[in-house]
């Protein structure tokens, strides 16, 4: 069976192809002899979820997430609202896709998450063998002060010093609405990859890159009206390219803090950020944006607190 039959086969049934019934009606892995080839996929309404936006359905995800065990697999469903009451942890090597899903800019369709616990609404924890996705979800969380440590996505692969591992997160259509910290936090990570992300209205930055992060790409990333920084860079010991980037309506829409070298945002936009469009701390260094358009909405100039070689650039000047 291909992967499109699959899939399809999973998400019009209850019961999916290379899964057998336990006792109780819960769904069980069924190991495949198919060579390399083989993945297993299960679906959150095998495990009990309603996708209604009013049960809790992390009890489902989180036996989706334990079925597939150490070898891992997909983890999908149908396109409904999913209520989690906590943070759904992914330590093994786990893909979240809901197919198919249009999430930028999020317009209330689609596969959602939905969270107003004070907690991260996902999490991405240890060192995988492989690399894992995350691909075609929204979250939507509460920025009305009620959840100030919540975070969109946290990945923390959790190395005590900056090392490569062998497995990272591949990030990809994802848009994240209203979280009350972070949209994005990622921390303890190398080598993953983050494409074609929507970060909107989170009680602090869109992103943020905290400590122990390199060697990671990033591209197509929009932060809008986030209550601080749009894309803010606080790790200073590793250093990313940032591919067209967009950061409007913040009050900062970059920032590098001290000690932060060796970034390179190519292609940014920004607009309406109150306080400036790129803020470059003090003792950061070696750092450079270019700019394809800036300054819309009375946007104020970039400001450089750091050293002489950190650089802003105007690619249309």
């Amino acid at each position: 069976m291909d992967r499109r039959t699959a899939l399809k086969a999973i998400l019009a049934s209850s019961v999916a192809p290379g899964f057998i019934p336990a006792r109780g009606g819960a769904a069980q892995v069924q190991p495949q002899d198919c060579g390399s080839q083989c993945f297993s996929v299960v679906s959150v309404m095998q495990f009990g979820a309603k996708g209604d936006g009013i049960k809790d359905d992390l009890p489902a995800f989180r036996a989706a997430h334990d079925a597939l065990g150490a070898a891992g697999g997909v983890l999908t469903g149908p396109q409904r609202t999913y209520r989690l009451d906590g943070t759904l942890t992914i330590s093994n090597p786990v893909t979240i896709d809901f197919f198919n899903t249009t999430v930028t800019p999020y317009s209330g369709h689609g596969a959602i998450l939905r969270s107003k616990e004070n907690a991260p609404i996902l999490e991405y924890t240890g060192i995988w063998t492989r690399f894992v996705g995350l691909r075609n979800i929204n979250l939507v969380g509460v920025a009305d002060g009620s959840a100030k440590s919540q975070d969109g996505v946290v990945v923390n692969n959790g190395a005590a010093t900056p090392r490569l591992v062998a497995g990272a997160l591949r990030m990809s259509n994802v848009s994240i609405f209203n979280t009350g910290r972070h949209g994005l936090h990622v921390l303890n990570s190398y080598a993953g990859s983050y494409d074609n992300i929507y970060i909107q209205s989170c009680a602090h930055s869109g992103v943020l890159i905290d400590v122990h992060c390199g060697a990671n790409l990033w591209r197509g990333i929009s932060t809008v009206a986030n209550s601080s920084t749009g894309f803010n860079v606080a790790s200073a010991d590793g250093s990313d390219t940032v591919v067209g980037l967009t950061s409007e309506q913040n009050q900062y829409g970059i920032v590098l803090d001290a000690g932060v070298s060796g970034w390179e945002f190519i292609g940014t936009h920004t607009e309406a950020n109150s306080k400036s469009p790129l803020l470059f701390k003090e003792k950061s260094d070696n750092n450079r944006v270019d700019f394809t358009s800036r300054g819309g909405g009375a946007e104020p100039a970039p400001v450089n607190h750091g050293g002489a070689r950190n650089h802003w650039a105007d690619q249309h000047a």
